[in-house]
């Protein structure tokens, strides 16, 4: 007897309401930050795969079926965006699909309870198989965070720096560039004018400071 997807199950029902709530709250985190991305002209993703999570959330605390295939939709869609974002490199993938992939995993393991509550046939064996799958895959991503693989790449080239009068040469990072190379490229200051540059009114030596003991 397959006692704990039986629509009178506890277990089944506590798991339920578990999955719910975290997707619920990942939902609430999806719409407010997609809203605050879309207004500084972002990725619409998160705010349209809010509206996802948040119906299946519903759904599931209702104990519809119909929350496993909105789950799904959001799912496969976020597969299809993680690739096109980022490409084939592990550590962006891991950081976009590892947690959406537990809550698929715990869907699988729900499926059979929710369609036997929905009057439904459980289909046992592909939702325990898929499960089984679902896990051997999230183990062997864990397993891969052990092993060395390439940094996430950043930006090819560097971001413009600011025109003035004295060329470009922001200075942004404390060696003015993120590979420090403390070169400032300003061009009123050169070997033919620096002879011409004055100490500034009011400043000390450090030397000639002295502190009252």
């Amino acid at each position: 007897m397959h006692s704990i997807d039986q629509p009178s199950s506890r277990p089944a029902l506590l798991l339920a309401w578990l999955l719910a709530i975290a997707l619920f709250v990942t939902g609430l985190y999806f719409f407010s930050g997609g809203i605050w991305l879309l207004t500084l002209g972002g990725s619409p993703y998160f705010a349209l795969e809010s509206i996802l999570l948040l119906t299946s959330a519903w759904f599931l605390m209702r104990r519809r079926s119909l929350a496993f295939l909105l789950f799904m939709i959001f799912y496969i869609t976020t597969v299809l965006w993680a690739f096109g974002e980022t490409g084939i490199d592990f550590w962006t993938l891991i950081s976009r699909l590892f947690v959406p992939s537990v809550f698929l995993l715990v869907f699988f393991a729900l499926l059979p309870y929710l369609r036997q509550i929905s009057g439904k046939t459980p289909l046992r064996a592909p939702s325990y198989g898929l499960c089984f799958l679902t896990c051997i895959g999230l183990i062997g991503a864990f397993a891969e965070m052990f092993i060395p693989h390439a940094p996430v790449a950043g930006p090819t080239q560097e971001a413009p720096l600011a025109s003035t009068k004295d060329g470009t040469g922001d200075w942004s990072a404390y060696g003015r560039t993120a590979t420090g190379t403390r070169f400032a490229p300003f061009s009123e200051i050169n070997r033919n004018t620096i002879s011409r540059l004055h100490q500034v009114e009011g400043s000390k030596n450090l030397l000639d400071l002295r502190v009252p003991l």
